[in-house]
């Protein structure tokens, strides 16, 4: 199997059938990983982004659902900062991690709108929550399209 062409294909009759689920494992992998896309409900009725930015400058990726496409991006904009833009389906709620240094030093927009640290009595649509947890700023969100801006991002 290996001798032709250096990789472990399994195929059936004479033009093959590559479509097997440890062939796509990699793109699952940059999913869940890289974009930080994990369902934690079923048909990603509710679901977790928490990207690892690792020693990327920019991921992004896009989920058929049941109840629409999820689409994700982040870029690193250098000093600290970091750009995410975000769309939750309708019907699908979304808590989103954002990685940051200090929960004290970081400041997060949503369209240009501050969301941490929290305005007195302003919201901003869509965004249902907004809380430190450990090295995040957690943001439960329901359906639409969302652009953060961090600043004090843990971005390394």
């Amino acid at each position: 199997m290996l001798e032709g062409n250096c990789a472990n294909w399994e195929s059936f009759g004479r033009a093959g059938e590559f479509n097997h689920a440890w062939t796509a494992y990699p793109g699952y992998l940059c999913q869940k990983y890289f974009s930080g896309l994990q369902p934690t409900g079923g048909g990603f009725s509710t679901f977790d982004v928490r990207p690892e930015l690792g020693g990327l400058s920019f991921a992004e990726s896009s989920v058929p659902t049941v109840k629409g496409l999820i689409t994700t991006r982040w870029d690193k904009l250098g000093s600290g900062q970091l750009a995410l833009s975000l769309t939750v389906p309708p019907g699908s709620r979304a808590t989103l991690y954002l990685p940051v240094v200090s929960a004290r030093s970081a400041a997060v927009e949503e369209s240009g709108r501050r969301l941490w640290p929290s305005p007195p009595h302003k919201r901003v649509p869509g965004v249902i929550a907004v809380e430190s947890e450990d090295a995040f700023i957690k943001c439960l969100l329901g359906a639409g399209a969302y652009r953060f801006k961090i600043t004090g991002s843990g971005n390394g």
